[in-house]
């Protein structure tokens, strides 16, 4: 039986595209994944508590001795306790960061938190923030800080060797995802796979206020229903049953654009700390980046 370990970890940003990779990568046959969408080990100290055996036994099936195992939370990169406790795991393990234009990704994050029916404050309310510099507001929490990239790049930094860790852009990932797959696979000691492109965790309009919440009602960790369904069925089938809910309650329907002004804004505010993460990428030999000259707009100043 395999030993628990795991040879990879993506570990944010939100709204980059790390389910898609993660699924993109799980199609080779010799890496294993996990079926949930985040492997919520490190940044669940109750979990953390009840062991990596129990963990994998929630989150993953059957794994070979051959595989390469991979997992993801796009929590872990803005959490400095988890990152330890990554480390504690794997000191060796394989980081991988997706990042994606922040501006857009603040939106795609708060689209997807308005669908999901737990903010209800306009989108707007960020501009308020970024000039009055309240980062304790739930909204900046949220939105705002998990674009500061040079700010979590750091961090990462200081448990993890510069040569562990990876760094994509999700725009590169929407275009060519086969090139980004072969990259992580060589890291991995793989054989080249060609991948299957498709879309996953698209932010989409919900078709029911309702459904939503009652979906997520159930996603809380101490909901007494969803504590039920977990003794009635196996977690694998209570997990397929979310999936179909939230698959149902999909539509077609994209939220409308970002506010021009707003946008503008948020891009100026992001200029500084994408200037940082330049200067941090320059600075520390060792880290892979991986960006094409097209999609690289943390290069391009016009964008801001």
């Amino acid at each position: 039986m395999r030993k628990e370990k795991i040879d990879l970890m993506i570990v944010g940003a939100q709204k980059a595209g790390t389910t898609s990779l993660k699924n993109y990568l799980m199609q080779h046959s010799m890496v294993a994944g996990h079926e949930t969408i985040e492997f919520s080990y490190f940044a669940n100290p109750q979990e953390y508590q009840n062991g990596i055996e129990r963990a994998f036994k929630l989150h993953f099936g059957a794994i070979s001795t051959q595989q390469k195992v991979i997992a993801k939370n796009v929590t872990l990169s803005l959490s400095e306790d988890s990152l330890i406790r990554l480390q504690k795991f794997n000191p060796n393990i394989k980081i991988v960061y997706l990042i994606r234009n922040p501006t857009t990704r603040a939106y795609s994050g708060y689209n997807m938190a308005f669908r999901d029916g737990w903010i209800r404050r306009p989108f707007s309310d960020i501009l308020d923030l970024i000039q009055t510099g309240r980062s304790d507001d739930i909204m900046y929490r949220h939105f705002i800080e998990p674009g500061l990239y040079a700010k979590q790049l750091k961090t990462i930094l200081k448990y993890f060797p510069a040569e562990n860790i990876s760094l994509y852009l999700f725009e590169d990932l929407v275009d060519k995802p086969t090139v980004i797959c072969q990259h992580i696979f060589k890291i991995l000691g793989l054989d080249d796979h060609i991948i299957q492109n498709g879309v996953h965790n698209k932010t989409y309009v919900s078709k029911s206020p309702f459904l939503t919440k009652c979906i997520l009602t159930l996603s809380q960790p101490d909901n007494k229903v969803k504590k039920v369904l977990k003794h009635i069925f196996p977690y694998p089938i209570f997990l397929s049953l979310k999936k179909r809910l939230l698959n149902f309650n999909k539509t077609e329907k994209a939220f409308p654009p970002m506010d021009n002004h707003l946008e503008k804004e948020l891009n100026t505010f992001y200029r500084l700390h994408n200037e940082k993460l330049r200067g941090l990428l320059r600075k520390t030999k060792g880290i892979r980046f991986m960006a094409s000259e097209k999609n690289n707009w943390l290069l391009d100043e016009r964008k801001y």
